[in-house]
């Protein structure tokens, strides 16, 4: 009897069992990581692959300043030879070194000292543009945290006026085109916002990877938008420009184009070459190869010889006068680079020190306090409504108001953040 009680236990048991093995397994969670611009700056110079390729440049005309101060191997030359049919046998060891006249070496040393600064300011320019990419992708990301946030609120009253709609319509005090009129507002509401989180989805994405982090990884983004700042005379700030990474790249690329003149105007003075050797020549000759014999006698004689040479090419035909001509084209060509990037410096200086004074201004305008009291106006207007006193339509033109001018508001934070983003990398550097 024991046995036929547990039987519908144990089915119960394997039955449990079976349905939760039949049962997909729940995904796992989404990773979150709450990052600040901070701290997303650090993440992204030790894990970005494009911040830490940086280091190659410089490392690449690290080794070509090595390699410039080599200087041409000593030349070892072992002869030996045999002349028949008298036997003279002869061998000899000797040394060569080519000396580099002109100053050659000098001249590449200085050369490849400026390209390793030009690769330096080179690297520091990369990491210029990257960190104005990460700051303005940053941005937009906050933009849309920050619009997702406004769009759930939007949401929120939209669904909170359709209640009590509802609940009016019950007791007559609306129409039913009332609350059909509602139910299409808070439809477009729940729209927006899905969209916006979507877009703010991709955002995220494109940060990690910036980041170096998967893209599945969702980021809590810290900060407001639009930061309080002073600004430094337009004036000043064009002065600290002139320390900029590009500029000074080419700056030193336009030193590296005269050093080459330099050099190439070396390698127009030949190079000597001088040899110091020891010889020995050894005769021997058989008396028995004479007809008749013993008319001559053997013969077995050996001279060792020192050899001292020197060896001037003739200047006549190869001056490397076509790389000289070269050189100096493209030297002209750096210098008016140079100069080209420093005007173009100072413009973008300019242009992105007024956007930002722009945006300021706008922001100033539709501060907080403007902002608040639209929300207090469309509280007001609520509460009317919500006792019979204002019609649905003034409910939602005030409420339009108010959501218009949060996304003025909102759009010209981020345009003010983006001008701030622009203004630093103009200036190539931290601003307070």
């Amino acid at each position: 009897m024991k046995k036929l009680r547990l039987l519908p236990v144990l089915c119960f048991a394997l039955w449990q069992v079976s349905l939760a093995w039949a049962q997909p397994a729940s995904p796992p969670p989404t990773p979150t990581l709450s990052v600040d611009f901070a701290r997303a700056l650090d993440l992204a110079r030790r894990n970005n692959p494009e911040w830490r390729a940086l280091e190659t440049g410089p490392r690449a005309a690290a080794g070509d300043l090595v390699q410039a101060g080599m200087t041409p191997n000593p030349m070892v030359t072992l002869r030996s030879a045999t002349e028949l049919p008298n036997n003279l046998e002869s061998a000899g060891l000797s040394v060569s070194q080519e000396f580099e006249m002109g100053n050659k070496r000098a001249a590449r040393l200085a050369l490849a000292e400026s390209r390793l600064r030009a690769a330096e300011f080179r690297a520091r320019e990369t990491q210029r543009q990257l960190r104005l990419t990460l700051q303005s992708d940053f941005a937009n990301s906050l933009y849309l945290q920050e619009l997702s946030q406004v769009r759930q609120e939007l949401l929120g009253l939209s669904e909170e006026t359709l209640r009590l709609t509802r609940g009016r319509l019950k007791a007559g005090d609306v129409a039913a085109v009332d609350v059909m009129q509602l139910e299409t507002e808070v439809a477009r509401r729940r729209a927006a916002l899905q969209e916006t989180r979507g877009k703010l989805r991709v955002a995220q994405a494109g940060l990690a990877r910036l980041l170096g982090e998967p893209a599945e990884v969702e980021l809590q983004l810290e900060g407001h938008l639009g930061a309080q700042a002073s600004l430094p005379p337009l004036g000043q700030l064009q002065q600290l420009a002139l320390q900029r990474a590009d500029l000074l790249a080419t700056q030193s690329e336009a030193e590296a184009a005269a050093k080459d003149i330099e050099l190439q105007q070396a390698r127009g003075v030949s190079n000597w070459t001088a040899s110091l050797g020891l010889a020995r020549e050894r005769l021997q000759v058989d008396g028995r190869a004479f007809r008749p014999q013993g008319v001559v006698d053997g013969l077995d004689q050996s001279q060792w010889s020192a050899i001292l040479s020197l060896a001037i090419p003739l200047p006549l035909n190869d001056t490397n006068q076509g790389n000289i001509e070269k050189a100096q084209a493209l030297q002209e060509n750096a210098v008016q680079q140079e100069l080209t990037q420093r005007q173009k410096v100072q413009a973008e200086v300019a242009q992105a020190y007024y956007e930002w004074m722009a945006a300021h201004q706008v922001a100033d305008t539709l501060g907080s306090s403007a902002v608040e009291r639209a929300r207090s106006v469309m509280n007001l207007t609520n509460k009317a409504y919500n006792l019979g006193f204002k019609t649905l339509l003034n409910v939602l033109q005030v409420r339009e108001d108010y959501i218009n001018l949060q996304l003025q508001r909102l759009d010209t934070l981020r345009s003010q953040e983006l001008a701030w983003a622009r203004l630093q990398a103009a200036v190539g550097g931290e601003l307070p």
